[in-house]
């Protein structure tokens, strides 16, 4: 099977002379400052594969040039990524909900990819479903019992009624005035 002339060249396959569709063989330069006829120039990418035929070659001013730009598109870049999540923290801050609950609305701004208005909504669904309410220390604090810790253990049952918690003080008395001990 014979390759058409300009895949070969592309491929860096000799040619066979006077096959269809290749080039007549190769003559000498007119200029003197050219390659002699046995040579060939050949641009090649950093990777080693040969360039297209016509294609710019890359010297390394240009690539330094490219690579130059291209820092400075991904800062920029960055740059407007970091004043958009800030602007996103910003909403989710100044909302009512985050009033309400700062501690919900810090998580969700920092800890999430949801966007501002998405953890509005999400602060709005926990708060109304009572999830979101805090309580003070002292209405958590209301079922704790806290026993004495000079008291017997095994008195504080009887300090449910009326009767137990005169005797409990009354017990107190006599032990702080050292009539038990």
């Amino acid at each position: 099977m014979d390759i058409p002339a300009h895949l070969a060249n592309l491929l860096g396959l000799p040619r066979k002379p006077g096959a269809a569709g290749s080039a007549p063989p190769t003559q000498a330069p007119k200029d003197k400052t050219a390659a002699s006829s046995g040579e060939r120039r050949r641009a090649v990418t950093s990777s080693g594969t040969e360039m297209a035929k016509g294609a710019p070659v890359a010297t390394s001013a240009d690539r330094h040039h490219h690579d130059r730009n291209q820092a400075k598109a991904l800062a920029e870049g960055e740059r407007q990524g970091a004043e958009i999540e800030r602007a996103r923290g910003r909403a989710i801050f100044a909302s009512l909900e985050a009033k309400e609950r700062p501690d919900l609305a810090a998580f969700l701004a920092t800890s999430t990819s949801l966007s501002s208005d998405e953890a509005i909504a999400t602060l709005k669904v926990l708060i109304a479903s009572g999830g979101g309410k805090r309580h003070g220390l002292a209405e958590r604090m209301a079922t704790v019992r806290i026993p004495n810790p000079g008291s017997d253990p095994n008195e504080a049952s009887s300090q449910d009624s009326p009767q137990g918690l005169a005797a409990a003080i009354l017990r107190a008395g006599a032990k702080s005035r050292g009539e038990l001990r």
